[in-house]
C-alpha cells in the first residue's frame, strides 16, 4: 500500500533527524534474511546505539539532498532495496556487527558506507569494519611500550638469577 504525502512528509522528517545524529552509516542488502534474523540484528544493533531501518530510496534521497548532495547520488546508484544501519554512537561498532554478520549469513551484503562526511563504496566500507576497535589499539599501543621496559628488567634480573645460581652452585 502506497504512503500518503503527510506519511511521507513524517518519514522524510524523522529521516532527517537520523541523519543530522548519526556518526556514521552502513548500507546493506538484506534480501533473502528471514523475519527473526533481522530481528536478531536489530536487536544487536540497538545495544550498540544503531538503528536498522528500510527506507525506499526516494525518500532517502529527498531527506539526504539537504546534508549531502553526493550521498543523495550515491543513494540512487545502490541495486535493489537497500536498508540502512545508522550508528549514533561509535562509528565503527555497527559496521564490525554488520561485517560479523554477514560473515556468518552469507544473505546479508554490505554494499556502501557513510563514513566521516563520504560516501565509501563496498571495499572500503568492509576495511572499516575490519579495523581493530578502539580497546584493543590501546591495548595493542601499552603492549609496544611496555614491551622494551619488561626486556630491560628481565635482563637486568637475569644477571642477579645468574649471580645467585652460581654462588649456589659453588656452596654445594
Amino acid at each position: 500500500m502506497p504512503f500518503t504525502k503527510e506519511q511521507k512528509e513524517k518519514i522524510i522528517e524523522k529521516l532527517k533527524k537520523d541523519l543530522d545524529k548519526q556518526k556514521s552509516m552502513v548500507f546493506v542488502d538484506f534480501k533473502g534474511l528471514t523475519t527473526p534474523e533481522i530481528l536478531n540484528l536489530k536487536q544487536d544493533l540497538k545495544k550498540l546505539g544503531a538503528k536498522f531501518a528500510v527506507i525506499k530510496k526516494t525518500l532517502f534521497r529527498i531527506a539526504s539532498k539537504d546534508i549531502d548532495k553526493d550521498l543523495s547520488e550515491k543513494i540512487e546508484g545502490l541495486e535493489g532495496q537497500p536498508a540502512v544501519v545508522f550508528s549514533f554512537e561509535d562509528e565503527m561498532a555497527p559496521a564490525k556487527n554488520i561485517y560479523n554478520f554477514a560473515k556468518k549469513n552469507e544473505k546479508l551484503k554490505i554494499i556502501g558506507g557513510f563514513f566521516e562526511k563520504l560516501f565509501r563504496d563496498k571495499e572500503t566500507t568492509i576495511q572499516f569494519a575490519q579495523i581493530p576497535s578502539r580497546p584493543e589499539l590501546f591495548a595493542k599501543l601499552v603492549g609496544s611500550l611496555m614491551a622494551p621496559i619488561s626486556k630491560l628488567d628481565n635482563a637486568l634480573i637475569y644477571n642477579m638469577r645468574a649471580l645467585t645460581s652460581v654462588l649456589s652452585q659453588i656452596k654445594k
